[in-house]
């Protein structure tokens, strides 16, 4: 977590201002992340499938394993 803290340093606003919470103990900071990654899905809810599987326009973002197979045949 303080490798992620520190790249988000580099980010612009708002993201670089979470790097702030490297002055916060190390295990202060992993009881708050158990705690949240306990309960996020009370919070926030649970779908049986990504949002990539559901949404065509994004699933056309991704590579698609095999046709990347047969292109590196294809090229061989």
């Amino acid at each position: 977590m303080p490798a992620a803290l520190k790249v988000m340093s580099y980010l612009p606003l708002p993201y670089s201002a979470l790097s702030a919470l490297l002055i916060v103990p190390t295990p202060l900071r992993d009881a708050v992340y158990d705690y949240v990654a306990k309960r996020r899905y009370d919070w926030f809810g649970k779908e049986e499938d990504c949002l990539v599987l559901r949404e065509q326009d994004m699933l056309e973002r991704f590579i698609d394993r095999d046709e990347m197979l047969d292109r590196s045949r294809s090229v061989l």
